[in-house]
């Protein structure tokens, strides 16, 4: 097999597991560790003959050598802050861990506690949040993850500024249209 060099690094943590632990469990880390694997590729060219890379060359090397899969990032519907101008949305990033070898993960997320605040009137703006496998986790820990466990990110939204009563129904309405607001309640009630 060819090996292909990426742009990016991907430098990820090995430990070695504990006989007590269970693969779908989220747990804490505290071994020491060492780098695993960092691939570089130089994106669509064949380093070795300098030439294109097929599809089936392509697919082997994301199946055997990345092991981070992202299914989506997208805007966290309703993470604005309400207000007269609705604050800025989060996103929310899916990641399935696909390593046969355990990964060390940390994320020291801000604003998962304390939201960013509306002002003169405006509302907050929804917190951040960090859940492994379905479950809400702290986001200042490192974890574990095995094969086949998943991340969902949701990075906080913006406060909002002004009362939200304010906010022009044309501008609200394009909001729901865009799927950026599904409570107009928060707008209007």
């Amino acid at each position: 097999m060819k090996k292909f060099v990426l742009l990016a690094a991907f430098a990820l943590s090995t430990i070695a597991p504990a006989s007590a632990q269970s693969p779908a469990a989220v747990t804490t880390c505290t071994a020491p560790l060492k780098p695993a694997l960092e691939v570089n590729l130089y994106f669509g060219r064949d380093i070795e003959t300098g030439g294109e890379v097929s599809e089936a060359q392509w697919a082997e090397f994301m199946n055997a050598e990345v092991t981070l899969r992202f299914h989506h990032k997208k805007l966290r519907p309703d993470s604005g802050g309400p207000g007269r101008h609705r604050g800025g949305l989060g996103q929310e990033i899916l990641i399935e861990s696909r390593s046969d070898t355990p990964i060390a993960v940390s994320f020291l997320a801000e604003r998962t506690i304390f939201p960013a605040f509306g002002i003169e009137g405006g509302r907050d703006g929804a917190p951040g949040e960090l859940h492994i496998n379905g479950l809400k986790t702290d986001p200042k820990k490192q974890y574990v993850l095995n094969k086949g466990d998943t991340v969902s990110l949701g990075t906080p939204g913006g406060g909002g500024h002004g009362d939200p009563k304010t906010r022009a129904e044309r501008a609200l309405a394009a909001d729901v249209a865009a799927g950026y607001v599904t409570d107009r309640a928060a707008y209007r009630g």
